[in-house]
């Protein structure tokens, strides 16, 4: 309870400070970054985002996941995570919540002993992000993926953004 209680006032406090801060830099219309002779990519200000995360088994039944999911450029701080698709890992992974309060960098893994485990590509988490300025560079490393018997299998992990990438595309 104490945790979850300290989870949502961080959440809180960062959409307070997001919301001080998007206030306090309010521009009268037209008075944009393209008014200042600045492409409007090069000041985005904080908002933010999620990333999501998949790993593909194959053919295979996953019952375990380890992933690293870091920031290798870009202003993040990791304000939360959700569970993934699959009835198996529907429940928030396992993280160490002082990640959160770091900010760039989270390991999650996760384990299933249900008999209806995903199969092929499979989400198994959101994280969400507060972004400031420019989109982040994310990387996102697989340490381990296991079958029903904890035996390593053949898999990839794989991510989808809900914000825009260095190229200015929305995946």
């Amino acid at each position: 309870m104490k945790s979850t209680f300290r989870v949502m006032m961080l959440v809180l406090t960062a959409l307070l400070g997001a919301t001080a801060i998007s206030l306090a830099s309010a521009q009268p219309a037209g008075a944009g970054a393209e008014a200042a002779g600045q492409p409007e990519s090069a000041i985005q200000g904080v908002r933010f985002g999620y990333v999501d995360l998949y790993i593909d088994s194959g053919e295979v039944p996953m019952a375990v996941y380890q992933v690293e999911l870091r920031a290798t450029a870009g202003d993040i701080r990791i304000v939360g995570v959700e569970g993934g698709d699959s009835a198996a890992f529907s429940e928030p992974p396992r993280y160490d919540p002082v990640a959160l309060t770091r900010g760039e960098r989270i390991v999650l893994g996760e384990f299933s002993t249900g008999s209806a485990l995903p199969s092929g590509r499979t989400r198994i988490a959101r994280v969400h992000l507060r972004i400031d300025g420019p989109p982040p560079v994310l990387e996102l490393t697989l340490a381990t993926a296991g079958d029903s018997a904890a035996a390593p299998i053949n898999a990839t992990a794989s991510f989808t953004t809900s914000f825009q990438t260095q190229d200015g595309s929305t995946p």
